[in-house]
């Protein structure tokens, strides 16, 4: 899992020696896996107490080079520990020799991803509409990420819709209006699915707003508000022209 701790198996980790007397088989690792730390692990699978130690005192007294089988069959644990990047996979090369041949192999393992990243706003510059009119609201102007999450799972969730217009979003079914307790995604506002409709002027003093936090059903931000100015009609200007 990812950030988490895993003993390595016998299924990974055996060998079988036919000579009589048995020679001392010898696991060396070529090639450490890039994502994580092969441990000896004095702690079992109790995560914290090796996090506990700080990277550096961790590395210097358990990551594991060289071991041997008949330490394995002693009761030696070898465990691997994710370094909770955002990876996938990772793998690491070992070598066995019995003192006279020496064969390699390479473990690949299987990382489970957390969903651990925070969505964060990276632009909130608000939009300017003309009166009655409406806008797009695009990622030029309002953009969020979250480095687990793709923008199709990556919620706005609204907690106040605007007070003068609409605020819709494109379906397949078409244009939908949207407001308190609905959502929509980064990956509408990406694809220029969500707009404002500026529709009524009754108590209206030049700007709208809708307010939001950003879920990707696990995390949440705090509340954000976006703001929509809405340019007014002055005296003696004709719009019909």
């Amino acid at each position: 899992m990812e950030g988490g701790i895993k003993e390595l198996s016998p299924a990974i980790l055996n060998a079988l020696d036919l000579d009589a007397p048995v020679d001392i088989l010898t696991f060396t690792v070529l090639v450490p896996s890039a994502h994580g730390t092969l441990l000896n692990g004095i702690y079992g699978t109790e995560l914290s107490r090796y996090k506990n130690m700080g990277p550096k005192l961790l590395l210097q007294s358990l990551m594991v080079h060289t071991f041997t089988m008949e330490e394995l069959k002693q009761g030696m644990r070898i465990m691997y520990m994710h370094d909770d990047t955002e990876t996938l996979k990772d793998s690491f090369t070992v070598q066995l020799t019995d003192g006279r041949h020496t064969i390699q192999g390479t473990a690949h393992l299987r990382v489970l991803p957390v969903n651990d990243e925070k969505p964060r706003l990276l632009k909130n510059a608000g939009v300017e509409v003309d009166w009655m009119d409406r806008r797009v609201i695009s990622s030029v102007v309002l953009e969020a990420e979250d480095l687990d999450t793709p923008t199709s799972k990556l919620y706005y969730i609204l907690t106040a819709g605007p007070r003068f217009g609409k605020l819709q979003v494109k379906t397949e079914a078409g244009w939908t209006d949207i407001g308190a307790g609905q959502n929509f995604t980064q990956e509408d506002v990406e694809f220029n699915r969500l707009w404002y409709a500026h529709t009524t002027g009754t108590g209206f003093k030049g700007h709208d707003s809708i307010r939001f936090t950003l879920s990707d059903l696990d995390n949440e931000s705090p509340p954000q508000s976006f703001f929509i100015s809405v340019r007014t009609i002055q005296k003696g200007e004709d719009r019909t022209a």
